[in-house]
């Protein structure tokens, strides 16, 4: 690891924002596809929060999708879209009641 995994801020609803970069050409991409390169960058969003629930899962990528009253549902499919066009990838792990974590995976080669 380049830097560890140890939180960079914190913010109301943010339990942590981590940030590392493996330099070891065995590990693999969240898909389980060896990494054609031998360095990826991980960003990890996790929080305490309600959740995802079970059925808004599977689309929170989708656009206009929304759980809320307020808002556009662009906004994870934007932030998908982009990671996507520069080869990464997002993750997402949600239990209802515990939280949320996203991983975003970047190649910086």
């Amino acid at each position: 690891m380049i830097h560890g995994n140890g939180p960079l801020r914190r913010e109301p609803g943010l339990d942590s924002l981590g940030f590392a970069a493996q330099r070891n050409a065995k590990h693999r991409k969240p898909d389980g596809v060896p990494c054609p390169s031998p360095r990826w960058v991980r960003l990890t969003f996790q929080d305490s929060s309600h959740g995802i629930d079970d059925d808004a899962l599977p689309r929170i990528f989708e656009p206009f999708f929304l759980t809320k009253e307020r808002g556009s549902g662009l906004d994870l499919a934007v932030v998908k879209q982009i990671v996507e066009g520069f080869g990464g990838k997002i993750h997402v792990y949600s239990k209802v009641n515990e939280g949320t974590r996203m991983e975003v995976w970047l190649d910086p080669g």
